[in-house]
């Protein structure tokens, strides 16, 4: 049970960027990225974190974590222009 209340908050913060990273504005998906960038350097300058991965530590769950969420941005952008452009298609073929 522990297992799953580790991981809850983090498939929860990975579904809300996948949602996010589609909508039709591309700025939506930026959010979270920026939050998590945000939290880490405020958690570093005030010492909030009670398990101290250190510097190297830090660094690489920063670097981790940020090109994860930006790789569903990314995805997310590339899903919505396949699907403007289908549609934009469709479209082109009923007016011919």
């Amino acid at each position: 049970m522990d297992f799953i209340l580790n991981f809850l908050p983090a498939v929860i913060i990975l579904g809300v960027q996948y949602f996010l990273s589609t909508r039709r504005q591309s700025f939506w998906g930026a959010i979270l990225p920026v939050l998590y960038v945000g939290f880490l350097i405020y958690g570093k300058a005030t010492n909030l974190f009670t398990i101290k991965p250190g510097e190297k530590g830090l660094l690489f769950i920063g670097i981790l974590g940020t090109v994860i969420l930006l790789g569903m941005w990314a995805d997310g952008r590339e899903r919505v222009t396949k699907k403007r452009q289908k549609e934009m298609d469709r479209l082109e073929a009923q007016n011919l």
